[in-house]
């Protein structure tokens, strides 16, 4: 183990931009979970919330004496969690696309290396987290390619067809 004791959490923010869901957290409890989804990102919205508000690094060494912990101080306290540092997950493009971090059960602030896996780890995420959508973008083309109503033929640079749609086998008779 890298990190003994550590809990991880991967969030990431909604389709509006304002909120974090859940991307991976198993480590953490059911309950925690289930409060921190959905909740509004912000200048006060403890480690991850402010992390993805500000686009910058948040390290809190000690969750019940922080200020961007107030309104979720007492929830922690119920989850045995100290600590929590987190790190932007950034797209190619540099948008914010949730957090990752790195929950401690007593207050610790993180020593260089913790913080150079951090950065890693969120690097790491986007990498996956770019992967899954342009494979779900790719799917979408897919679907809309074979059930389209439009006949549509791909060639090559030489005019030979590729691939035709349904849609012009149906209009054509050809295959």
């Amino acid at each position: 183990e890298t990190l003994p004791g550590a809990l991880c959490s991967i969030l990431l923010l909604d389709d509006d931009g304002l909120h974090l869901a859940i991307g991976a957290a198993p480590s953490l409890p059911d309950f925690y979970n289930a409060a921190i989804a959905g909740a509004p990102i912000g200048p006060v919205a403890g480690s991850c919330g402010t992390a993805a508000y500000t686009g910058q690094r948040v390290v809190v060494g000690d969750i019940a004496s922080h200020p961007y912990w107030v309104n979720y101080k007492t929830l922690a306290q119920q989850a045995n969690l100290a600590a929590c540092w987190s790190e932007p997950i950034r797209s190619g493009q540099s948008r914010v696309l949730g957090t990752f971090a790195i929950y401690q059960r007593m207050p610790a602030l993180p020593q260089p290396f913790e913080l150079e896996l951090i950065t890693m780890a969120a690097h790491l995420t986007a990498l996956a987290i770019e992967r899954k959508r342009a494979e779900q973008q790719l799917q979408l083309v897919g679907r809309v390619f074979e059930q389209g109503g439009e006949s549509i033929v791909i060639t090559d640079s030489e005019s030979r067809i590729v691939r035709v749609n349904k849609a012009f086998s149906q209009i054509t008779g050809y295959t």
